[in-house]
């Protein structure tokens, strides 16, 4: 298999710009990597300038294979504990360990509450509590009744929007 015998250099600046660039691209969240014997990076990583390295911090191993964000031969993260991130109410880059990925990433109390204020729903029928952003603005959040158009409705699914309906002869009215 072509490559095999190769060796990597990666970039272990937690702020590159790589990183976000992966992210929003591809979905992932990658180290800037390239071949130990392409000498066109110069040894610094084009995206952040950066010196690219070659040992993991964890094992000391080079990688045989192109590394992601974790040390093939180990798993250690290549860029070490903290993580560069962008705050989901305010946008502000912030730090977070590894331990709060899956977590909402708020930088302050008050992003914290703004997000949920304008995130987080409770269905009008079951009374679950759900993410609007989940919902990909579909038809049933923030659905008014005939006649109490000053009142929105919100519901986790089309499902507790018809039970809702049958249950109070509801007619709704169209966004």
């Amino acid at each position: 298999m072509p490559g095999e015998d190769r060796t990597y250099l990666y970039c272990s600046n937690p702020l590159c710009g790589y990183r976000r660039i992966a992210r929003l691209e591809l979905g992932v969240d990658a180290v800037y990597a390239a071949p130990a014997d392409a000498k066109e990076t110069g040894g610094s990583c084009p995206y952040c300038e950066g010196p690219l390295v070659l040992a993991c911090p964890g094992c000391g191993r080079t990688a045989t294979s192109r590394p992601l964000l974790f040390c093939p031969a180990c798993g250690a993260n290549l860029v070490g504990k903290e993580r560069e991130t962008r705050c989901a109410w305010c946008g502000g880059s912030m730090r977070t360990t590894s331990a709060f990925q899956g977590d909402v990433p708020c930088c302050s109390e008050r992003c914290l509450r703004n997000y949920l204020l304008r995130n987080v729903k409770t269905c009008d029928q079951c009374g679950m509590r759900f993410t609007a952003a989940g919902i990909n603005g579909a038809s049933f959040i923030d659905v008014a009744l005939q006649g109490q158009e000053n009142r929105k409705y919100d519901f986790c699914s089309i499902g507790c929007l018809e039970k809702y309906a049958a249950e109070h002869g509801a007619c709704f009215v169209a966004p």
